[in-house]
């Protein structure tokens, strides 16, 4: 763990004017200093974040050599300097390194010497520190392919190893800091426009003594940034802010490797889907082969018995509406199978009539289900469109809904303009959709109904929207249920 406080040097010696001599010495030099006069002393000071204990040899009650061998014990990675006036024997010099002494100085000490043999120490130490620091940090930050987790596990890591409180901030994630740590800070606007400016410029920029903003930029492109801060009394010095920017590269490189990550999912995906889509294509060419005689035998009987004079006018009729659907059924079968060519251009039609015409073709099968349809259409809503594909598309959502209702169910369909659009609403008071699976309602093969679905219904039903130049959502409903919302462009 890094401190950035200035840690306390532990001074141990029997003798009360050498201690009294160097503490003043020390703390002439900047160094906050502890005293001990024997080993037993000494030992009550583990646990108080020191910087470095200075031991001599000779001590009242246990050797210098058994206290550094305590002391390592205790703290692994406490630097101990060892002095004696005996240290020209070099056995007891190795004896003191097998204790655990990483230096040794021998007595009589020059001030100037002992001062410049600390601040080595304390140097190499806070080198070793930080590297310590860095391996410790580099399996949290790659721990994870997800944005989220990596930000999240990067700020767990630094605080409080580096910061007291870490601020991430991501361009694409908008210019609120995308994680705060620990959760329960806040951050003010004046720090948040800063974090903003810090995400477009190249270098860590130090504007107090206990914050670092540091970039978040790979081969040039800025990420984000982030700012490392410290409570009040701690500050951050010029080492710290190499090692700002070494962690701000770091956690760049892996939100690049998230960024990456996810590129390559989506191209999965796509892949699949494109897959599942050229083996539904396969699949439809065989079938279309299979019912395209059928379908034009039947439009060729329809049309005799809609034609023959001996026919009852109430038959007529009906072989007229049922000619109408096997027309329209051909139609989607060769649309829905890429073999469609519309041979009639986009006309005007009144929304509210196609509605009206399709749901009237539903009445029976409503009735026998006890499902009431309740409408609520606006006159001389129009539209440009094909008449038959936007019944289509009515078609589609209202067996969507009478699928999902229960005997004694309602759906509500609504037609008004709003502004430059028609507005087509259809919703019911079923179970609706769970809000995990809504926004994969629209792909295609999606389907809640299990082995009665192909999940190609609302996906095709988007398609005939967006091909008319309008648009579908599946809208928040009150309670249970579920409300479409379509807008075509408006003809008034």
């Amino acid at each position: 763990m890094i401190y950035h406080e200035k840690r306390p040097i532990l001074y141990v010696d029997d003798t009360v004017e050498q201690r009294y001599a160097m503490r003043r010495i020390l703390e002439t030099e900047g160094f906050s200093v502890f005293e001990a006069g024997s080993g037993k002393e000494a030992l009550t000071y583990l646990g108080s974040h020191l910087a470095l204990a200075v031991v001599d040899v000779r001590l009242p009650d246990i050797s210098g050599y058994e206290l550094s061998r305590k002391l390592k014990q205790a703290e692994p990675n406490l630097p101990i300097l060892q002095v004696s006036a005996s240290f020209s024997d070099p056995s007891l010099r190795v004896e003191g390194f097998s204790g655990g002494a990483d230096a040794y100085i021998a007595q009589p000490v020059h001030p100037a010497e002992m001062v410049g043999l600390i601040r080595r120490m304390l140097r190499t130490s806070e080198a070793e520190e930080t590297l310590r620091f860095l391996a410790s940090i580099g399996p949290g930050i790659t721990a994870s392919l997800s944005t989220e987790e990596t930000a999240d596990n990067f700020s767990r890591v630094v605080v409080p190893g580096f910061a007291d409180r870490c601020y991430i901030h991501l361009r694409e994630a908008g210019n609120t800091p995308a994680w705060i740590w620990p959760r329960s800070e806040t951050l003010s606007e004046a720090l948040q426009r800063q974090l903003e400016r810090v995400a477009k410029q190249a270098t860590v920029e130090q504007s107090n003594s206990d914050q670092l903003f540091a970039p978040l930029t790979i081969n040039g492109e800025g990420l984000g940034a982030i700012m490392f801060e410290l409570d009040r009394g701690r500050a951050y010095t010029s080492t710290d802010t190499i090692l700002a920017s070494d962690l701000s590269n770091r956690l760049a490189l892996a939100l690049q490797n998230c960024q990456l990550f996810a590129a390559e999912q989506s191209i999965r995906s796509a892949l699949v889907q494109s897959e599942k889509l050229a083996t539904a294509g396969r699949m439809a060419a065989s079938i279309a082969h299979e019912i395209n005689n059928p379908l034009e035998a039947l439009t060729n009987l329809l049309f005799i018995i809609e034609q023959s004079p001996d026919v009852p006018p109430f038959a007529r009729e009906t072989a007229t509406a049922a000619l109408g659907e096997v027309t329209r059924l051909a139609h989607i079968t060769r649309q829905s199978l890429g073999f469609y060519r519309e041979l009639r251009a986009p006309a005007e039609l009144d929304l509210s009539e196609s509605v009206s015409e399709t749901v009237e073709l539903y009445r029976r099968r409503l009735i026998q289900n006890q499902i009431e349809v309740r409408l609520d259409l606006t006159p001389g809503v129009l539209i440009q469109g094909i008449k038959g594909e936007i019944r289509q598309v009515i078609s589609n959502l209202l067996v969507n809904a009478m699928e999902v209702l229960s005997p004694g169910g309602t759906i509500w369909v609504k037609t008004f303009p709003r502004g430059e659009t028609a507005v087509l609403e259809i919703s019911d008071d079923g179970p609706g959709i769970p809000a995990e699976l809504q926004e994969k309602v629209f792909e295609p093969f999606f389907t809640t109904k299990q082995a009665t679905g192909t999940g190609l219904g609302l996906w095709i039903t988007q398609s005939i929207i967006e091909k008319h130049g309008g648009s579908i959502r599946l809208s928040p409903k009150n309670g249970l249920g579920t409300k479409f919302e379509i807008e075509f462009p408006s003809r008034r």
